[in-house]
């Protein structure tokens, strides 16, 4: 028989750096287990560090009274993974900072700041471990706690997230080490713990309504009933006997059955943690993806996106970089452009505007007036699973992971596609194309003066180059004067240039001069310029 009485839920993410006993934690809170949570990867039980998304969950009274279901995700920690703490950034209501209180901030810390800062705007700082510290030296071990972390979330978010202490597992840590046998070995600051979540974090607003979109993180068949999915929903409602899309595989399959936490329901909504059971699809063709209403999603490898650095990554995002994109539960290798919206631009992307090529990717806080809206054409060696508005965020996973830096780059929605790749693997293409504008300028000095019209220049052109389509252009004198390209003047790549007016000062021999045009092309689906030319005017 199946139920639809269910508590409100929220979802927590518990981010941290390796072995800062995130798992433990969670470990102490949960009283309601997935079929995937507390490390039943088997590596992590061997390697005895979290290798994949946990969930569980318990329940807690609100100041108001009602009932709420917590919902933990526990991220991993390791640095190589970091592509499946992306993954489960999309579903988190509200952030649990874990920090091993004897090391503090790790670059891994910083990471999981970043992801965090992506989807939430609560966290808790929880610093674990407390009792490793000798009882005298506590309170001030957490006073310095505290004031370092807190300078280190001046310029993030969290600024004013609430802090609390708390030894998750304090038995592994006597068992380590004799001298403190006498410490209590059960879990503390838990209980204070949960009051602040209580206090601190609220329930979303939901909306039923719309498209469903399901994110799952695991598969697996079951044996007369069928292929459950695992995951959450993160917009619009999924009832029994509604057909749902698998794009990965291409095939739609109708829902034989739901549950949250092995508790049938009828029908679950955005934000819940659940369940789906299908009949007759392939589980070990699939691992983790989307499912969702037929028609809204589809496999794209190349898209259009807004992009905004991360200012913790130290390193220039340069134009034809390579970049690890994470869409949800899966990355591709991408190769990206970088480009910037006109003056007198909306903000909003159209394939009828024209846009500057960019270099390189600018920091939020450069000085350009008005701030340019930046965008990226991202190309990936694999199509990834794309709808609107979805969230990406590009790193360099390749990256030694010993190094001490932040390898999320930037961030940003995709807000159109260049190609879809229909499930049989058709490629179904668009009209549209991406019209670019580069900014190019050109050096050359006087080689003689002719008279007081015009001039001979060399260095702006080689031996061989197309003259004609640069006559007429203007040109600037480093003194000032401007005029225009006349004509050829030899064989050799020179040019005579004609005065708009006869000059005050004549430039002399030697002296430089600037030609400044725009190259005007579009790409089109395989990112191949077309309709190249050149001009002097941008509108």
């Amino acid at each position: 028989m199946t139920t639809t009485c269910r508590h409100n839920n929220i979802n927590i993410g518990v981010l941290g750096h390796v072995d800062c006993g995130k798992t433990s934690l969670v470990r102490s809170l949960s009283t309601i287990l997935s079929t995937a949570a507390l490390d039943k990867h088997p590596q992590s039980v061997e390697r005895g560090i979290t290798l994949d998304l946990g969930f569980s969950a318990f329940l807690l009274q609100s100041e108001a009274g009602e009932q709420i279901q917590i919902t933990l995700v526990d991220c991993p920690g390791h640095a190589s993974l970091l592509k499946t703490v992306m993954g489960g950034s999309k579903i988190i209501d509200a952030l649990l900072l874990v920090i091993d209180v004897t090391k503090g901030i790790q670059i891994q810390t910083s990471e999981c700041i970043v992801v965090g800062e992506l989807v939430t705007d609560k966290a808790i700082v929880v610093f674990n471990k407390i009792d490793l510290i000798p009882p005298h030296e506590q309170n001030q071990k957490m006073d310095t706690m505290k004031k370092k972390t807190y300078k280190a979330l001046q310029k993030t978010k969290f600024k004013d997230a609430p802090c609390v202490f708390v030894a998750a597992n304090p038995a592994s840590h006597s068992e380590r080490d004799e001298s403190s046998a006498s410490v209590d070995k059960k879990p503390w600051g838990i209980e204070e713990l949960v009051n602040t979540i209580s206090k601190y974090i609220s329930i979303p607003v939901r909306n039923k309504n719309g498209d469903l979109l399901f994110a799952f993180d695991h598969c697996f068949g079951v044996k007369g009933h069928g292929t459950v999915f695992t995951g959450t929903v993160l917009q619009g409602t999924v009832r029994m006997g509604d057909t749902i899309h698998i794009p990965d595989i291409g095939v739609s399959k109708k829902v034989k059955s739901l549950q949250i936490y092995r508790k049938p329901v009828t029908e679950c909504a955005q934000g819940e943690r659940v369940a789906i059971c299908v009949s007759q699809c392939p589980a070990n063709k699939v691992e983790r993806g989307f499912l969702a209403t037929p028609g809204y999603l589809s496999l794209s490898s190349c898209f259009i996106a807004t992009a905004l650095k991360i200012r913790f990554y130290r390193e220039d995002c340069m134009s034809k970089s390579r970049f690890h994109i994470t869409v949800g539960h899966s990355t591709a290798v991408a190769t990206v452009t970088f480009f910037s919206q006109m003056q007198n631009g909306s903000g909003d992307f159209s394939f009828k505007q024209r846009y500057f090529y960019e270099r390189q990717l600018e920091n939020e806080e450069s000085d350009s007036d008005p701030p340019r809206v930046f965008f990226a054409l991202i190309k990936t060696d694999v199509p990834l699973c794309i709808y609107p508005n979805v969230g990406f965020i590009a790193s360099r996973l390749d990256w030694d992971t010993e190094v001490n830096r932040c390898r999320i780059a930037f961030h940003g929605q995709v807000v159109a596609k260049m190609q879809n790749v229909a499930a049989a693997g058709k490629m179904e293409t668009k009209d549209d194309m991406l019209h670019l504008t580069k900014i190019k300028k050109r050096q050359g000095v006087v080689d003689r003066i002719l008279d007081t019209h015009f001039v001979v220049v060399k260095g702006l052109f080689q031996k061989g180059t197309n003259l004609e389509i640069f006559e007429k252009m203007k040109v600037s004198f480093e003194n000032g004067v401007t005029g225009y390209i006349d004509s050829r003047f030899g064989n050799s790549g020179k040019v005579r240039v004609r005065f708009l007016s006869p000059p005050e000062e004549m430039p002399q021999a030697g002296s430089k001069l600037e030609l400044v045009f725009y190259k005007v092309y579009s790409l089109d689906h395989e990112t191949k310029k077309r309709n190249m030319y050149i001009t002097q005017e941008i509108s």
